[in-house]
């Protein structure tokens, strides 16, 4: 399965419509067909997995997110936006007669 994942990162990042790549991933079986869809084709690639699972060559590739650590940024960013659209109706709304 691994093989057939790698050929179509390539065949994508050969797509002229397709703009970037996420890859679900923690081993690094794919990180050359990662880097070569970079370097030679100019794909952008994102690589998501668990930080507790990737192995080393993905966490310093600089491509690498962790899924625990983009839930709690939303989580937050989410929270604060809430905050933000509260104090806005409390700023804009009509004060009682």
């Amino acid at each position: 399965m691994d093989v057939a994942i790698a050929v179509y990162l390539i065949d994508y990042a050969l797509c002229s419509y397709i703009e970037s790549i996420t890859l679900f991933a923690g081993d690094r079986d794919f990180i050359d067909s990662i880097r070569y869809a970079q370097q030679r084709l100019s794909m952008k690639v994102m690589i998501m997995g668990f930080e507790n699972n990737a192995g080393q060559p993905l966490l310093q590739s600089g491509m690498f997110v962790d899924v625990m650590q983009a839930v709690i940024t939303l989580q937050k960013e989410r929270a604060n936006l809430a905050k933000q659209i509260i104090a806005c109706l409390l700023y804009t709304s009509p004060s009682p007669r």
